[in-house]
């Protein structure tokens, strides 16, 4: 694929830098040209009908995560038996979790 601009993130102001874009840059001689902010707002999902203490398992990217991590460990800790994983793709967890039917 050839391409003469593209959009990337490597910077977030919670995760920090995103080493891997930074990688592609330098490999591939490539040169940052403009810089766009966005707003990112992120919801904890589950099936209809679940109430927030029923969650046993947060599942998303693991730039999510680490995005949300000071909320997590607040409302949804290690410490109450709540899992953070982490997925390769965060719709495609949600979309499992509702074809699967899995609750909390």
């Amino acid at each position: 694929w050839r391409a003469d601009r593209a959009v990337l993130p490597i910077e977030n102001s919670l995760g920090g830098s995103i080493h891997r874009n930074y990688d592609l840059l330098l490999k591939y001689r490539l040169h940052i040209v403009g810089e766009v902010g966005l707003p990112i707002n992120h919801c904890i999902m589950a099936l209809p009908g679940t109430k927030k203490e029923e969650i046993v398992c947060v599942q998303s990217h693991p730039q999510a995560l680490a995005q949300c991590e000071n909320y997590l460990n607040t409302h949804y800790p290690n410490s109450r038996g709540v899992v953070h994983q982490a997925t390769d793709d965060t719709a495609d967890s949600a979309k499992r979790i509702a074809q699967e039917d899995i609750k909390g």
